[in-house]
């Protein structure tokens, strides 16, 4: 969702919720004392729920140029993980793979060396 349909239905879930909390013939204004206030944090829990889904919901739309150069990518982990990375780490990663004379790095070697940095 874009911003601003987030921000828009946001506003009406939390807009429905102050006209069920204040309209004078609603069943929650004929409820009184248990009742009233379990039937309040049920609506505002509903409320709070769809406010919270709404924000973490991603979005939907891809420009077609990204979804054609994901769509060819392997579905594996480690597709899945380069499918997270943005153009800059991506070609991070592959300078990290290079070694200095253009020969390519195996993967368990840098893996190697990092760990052993980390215990030293």
């Amino acid at each position: 969702m874009q911003s601003l349909t987030k921000l828009a239905a946001i506003f009406i879930i939390w807009t429905a919720f102050t006209i069920i909390m204040t309209v004078g013939n609603s069943p929650l204004a004929q409820a009184t004392g248990a009742t009233a206030v379990v039937m309040t944090i049920a609506l505002a829990g509903a409320a709070g729920g769809s406010t919270i889904a709404i924000w973490q919901s991603k979005e939907a739309h891809q420009s077609p140029e990204q979804s054609s150069e994901k769509a060819k990518r392997t579905r594996t982990r480690v597709g899945r993980f380069v499918d997270s990375l943005r153009e800059d780490e991506i070609a991070e990663l592959r300078a990290r793979l290079v070694a200095d004379d253009g020969e390519t790095v195996p993967l368990e070697r840098l893996m190697a060396e990092q760990e052993s940095r980390r215990r030293s």
